[in-house]
């Protein structure tokens, strides 16, 4: 049986991983504070489910993270791969939920509960997730990168088409009398859904290599403007809140943070070495001060540490 020694993992987002001694997973579970959610499990009252996996379990492994995103994300496709007995058992309550791409003509994501899934036909479908915060903050996410839709093509655009975050909507796609710009319009959106299918299976880092290739083609051609389309969805896909690595680069090298963290440092000290005598950097200290015209003078300091 495992002993708590919570206290030495790390106050980051990660996944961690309950195994029996011969290698077998028994639990897949993600965490936006390792330490804080593996100590939960040592805690008076947990569920006679849980007390069941810990004493079967005889290990411990985990995996930080950059992010809650990643680990999110790293969770499912884990869970996916492993099909862990407990997560399964866990999965049979009706409370959990899952992001379903549907079979519609213009495919839907849609949130829903286990009991609903057999409702409504699937092409893809992805959890089981705890809680609604995690989905509706994955979904939020990648609905700047690439609009959705989560309703069926109606006699008018919907709300979130004028905000972008239904683009191309089915509705107005239905609605165009040529034939030929409506054909277009599709294929922008069954693009839009096959990148987050790429997304929600971990796929980040070969879909920002595809778009990259679009993107040059498109400069090329002289279509600057949907160049351009792509050009912001590379960035967004490359901005810290989504995701910065793959859940395959994570598997190759579990310390890959650690590792990162060590060559910004090396190289941090290779720029300031020209400036300044120092040894090792341990400590970061950044002041900003402002004023307006003079008046309400105000400093602030941000501390790095390791």
């Amino acid at each position: 049986m495992l002993k708590p020694d919570f206290f030495n993992k790390p106050s980051r987002p990660g996944v961690y991983f309950f195994k029996k001694k011969s290698g077998e997973v028994l639990y897949v579970g993600k965490a936006l504070s390792l330490r804080d959610r593996l100590k939960s499990y040592f805690q008076i009252g947990v569920p006679e489910k849980t007390k069941k996996m810990l004493t079967q379990a005889e290990s411990l492994k985990y995996i930080e993270t950059g992010s809650e995103f990643e680990a999110l994300i790293l969770e499912v496709v884990k869970i996916k791969k492993y099909r862990p007995k407990f997560n399964v058992i866990f999965k049979d309550d009706k409370s959990y939920l899952y992001i379903v791409i549907s079979k519609d003509k213009y495919p839907r994501l849609i949130l829903c509960r286990k009991t609903q899934l057999i409702d409504i036909p699937s092409s893809y479908t992805y959890g089981p997730f705890e809680n609604s915060r995690d989905v509706k903050h994955i979904l939020d996410l990648i609905r700047r990168i690439y609009p959705f839709s989560h309703h069926l093509p109606g006699s008018r655009p919907c709300f979130y088409s004028q905000l972008g975050l239904c683009n191309p909507c089915p509705s107005s796609i239905e609605l165009q009398k040529s034939s030929k710009y409506k054909k277009k319009l599709k294929i922008k959106y069954i693009i839009n859904i096959k990148g987050i299918n790429k997304i929600l299976s971990g796929k980040i880092s070969s879909l920002e290599k595809n778009l990259s290739k679009q993107m040059q083609r498109l400069a090329n051609s002289q279509k600057f403007e949907e160049a351009k389309q792509l050009r912001d969805q590379i960035k967004l896909l490359q901005n810290r809140s989504i995701t910065f690595y793959t859940p395959d680069s994570y598997l190759r090298d579990p310390n890959l943070l650690e590792d990162i963290r060590d060559k910004e440092i090396i190289e941090l000290k290779k720029i300031l070495d020209k400036f300044l005598m120092i040894h090792a950097i341990h400590r970061i200290e950044c002041f900003d001060a402002s004023h307006l015209a003079g008046s309400f003078p105000t400093a602030s300091m941000v501390t790095f540490l390791n």
